[in-house]
């Protein structure tokens, strides 16, 4: 007795056809990503513009104990760079940069070189 099922034809072809559409949907993101993925990334940084207080920075168990930032709004994101709780994020619309307050002193953040230093992990 044979522990292989055995697929009649039309079972066969119309799962070689799911496996080719599948394959070529995967192959299309994957080319999508390489040629426009970063520009896109680009355009939805410098299109962001927001003025943040952090709230807290805390170890999310529910999401695999990756660092979290709560903000003062309600908006809780993983944590990027160093924040610390109570400072203050400026990110005007056009600018890479994220102007942190901190105590008495003021550190940029180029969101456009996080992007670089993730994408160089690949």
């Amino acid at each position: 007795m044979s522990d292989i099922m055995e697929l009649d034809k039309q079972t066969k072809r119309a799962l070689n056809i799911f496996v080719l559409i599948f394959g070529a949907f995967i192959i299309f993101i994957f080319v999508r990503e390489y040629f426009v993925g970063y520009d896109e990334s680009v355009k939805r940084i410098l299109a962001k513009d927001y003025i943040r207080r952090v709230d807290s920075v805390y170890v999310n168990k529910e999401e695999h104990n990756f660092r979290y930032v709560a903000y003062s709004g309600g908006k809780k994101t993983i944590l990027e760079f160093e924040y610390k709780k109570g400072d203050s994020l400026v990110k005007k619309k056009g600018d890479s940069i994220e102007y942190v307050y901190r105590k008495n002193k003021i550190i940029l953040n180029n969101k456009l070189e996080i992007l670089r230093f993730y994408l160089s992990k690949k």
